[in-house]
């Protein structure tokens, strides 16, 4: 039992399992790696050494032209045409893990965190379940270098499935988001593991896209606009442009409660002598420190969305922006603490900000954040007639 770090400094296309020395042999995804395997040595033809592989996709992607046969119509070539079982099979493997797919472009990108539970990793989840099926069940493809290219994808997807279980990472309670820089530094320590799994994979899958975008197996769609007709290029435009704001939002999100959160929680209900025997005096300086880093954090997002040209965008940031500098809304209303208003927002900015850069609508908003909206305008209201 070695870390997949470990692993790979001898076996670079070492994959690993979940599990420790004691729970590994419990897994049910154990048993069902090995079942493949076995069944893959008993009837599958080596595949092709990874120059080999490289070789091939040079070979046969410079000979492509830009208009690609269509999937139906890629068996009925001749001789020169891919097996009709490969062109099936390509065509499962695209439909669990779809080029254009919004979650698929988080879990590639190293650098994007928090990962949405929701909306990102139940879909990776569900989509490692069609594909191991798939490899469980049916016959490798035909074509070597489209095997070999399947395989060193597949291997490397497991490595970073074991990464994305929920051993890992939370979710925390009340907080939609696995986010591995919120927890303490023994556990932070698996970040650049984490962020190399993902990469391998990323360079994984894009070689085997690339493979069958070669061999004729690549539907239009997946290589050229999105589903909303945004242009590759303009979508690498919108996230270069968003940068700046995803990291702001990032560090909003691995800001810890206030210090005093609980004090101040606990004195409402509670007289000042009770809540010091049991916290302590409030912890004044750190609290203020803690309020200085706030709004910093809140005043970079704020500079951030002034370099965004999309008039939605940029109000819908200026709005959460806010919402973040008036949490006393949400906490008279209702006692909803800053860190969960603030978690509010930032998740519908990071939701808004991952749809922009995929070139689809802005989400509407979620009752949580429009019932923390309402108590923010509410406070703001009364302040401004209060006369102060």
């Amino acid at each position: 039992m070695v870390s997949a770090a470990s692993a790979r400094s001898s076996f670079p296309d070492a994959a690993a399992l979940p599990g420790n020395h004691f729970t590994i042999l419990s897994s049910e995804r154990t048993f069902s790696t090995l079942q493949r395997l076995l069944r893959e040595a008993a009837t599958s033809e080596p595949p092709q050494t990874a120059a080999a592989v490289s070789t091939f996709v040079t070979t046969h992607g410079t000979a492509a032209t830009a208009e690609q046969p269509k999937l139906a119509g890629a068996a009925g070539q001749g001789s020169a045409a891919v097996a009709d079982a490969d062109v099936k099979k390509a065509a499962r493997v695209l439909d669990a893990f779809p080029p254009q797919a919004g979650w698929l472009r988080v879990v590639r990108n190293p650098n994007i965190m928090p990962i949405h539970y929701d909306k990102v990793t139940v879909k990776f989840d569900a989509a490692c379940i069609k594909l191991r099926t798939e490899r469980e069940t049916t016959a490798g493809f035909l074509d070597r270098g489209l095997h070999a290219s399947f395989s060193a994808m597949a291997e490397a997807l497991d490595t970073l499935e074991s990464f994305m279980d929920g051993s890992m990472f939370g979710p925390d309670e009340h907080w939609p988001w696995r986010d591995l820089t919120r927890y303490p530094p023994d556990r932070q320590r698996d970040l650049p593991l984490l962020a190399e799994a993902r990469l391998h994979f990323s360079e994984r899958y894009q070689a085997m896209v690339n493979l069958l975008n070669a061999c004729g197996l690549l539907p239009a769609e997946a290589s050229g606009a999105t589903d909303q007709g945004v242009p590759e290029q303009e979508l690498a435009q919108r996230r270069a442009r968003t940068d700046a704001v995803m990291s702001a939002l990032n560090a909003l999100s691995a800001l810890p409660a206030s210090p005093a959160a609980k004090y101040d929680r606990w004195i409402r209900s509670m007289t000042v002598e009770s809540v010091v025997e049991k916290l302590g005096a409030r912890d004044d300086h750190g609290a203020k420190v803690w309020e200085e880093k706030r709004r910093k954090l809140i005043g970079d997002l704020q500079i951030a969305a002034v370099d965004i040209t999309d008039t939605a965008l940029r109000a819908l940031l200026e709005q959460v922006s806010t919402v973040l500098l008036t949490c006393e809304g949400p906490w008279e209303a209702r006692e909803q603490w800053e860190s969960k208003t603030r978690m509010i927002a930032v998740a519908f900015a990071i939701e808004s900000i991952g749809a922009f850069r995929r070139g689809e609508p802005l989400p509407a908003s979620s009752p949580d954040y429009d019932r923390t909206l309402g108590d923010v305008s509410d406070f703001i209201e009364q302040w401004n007639n209060s006369g102060l």
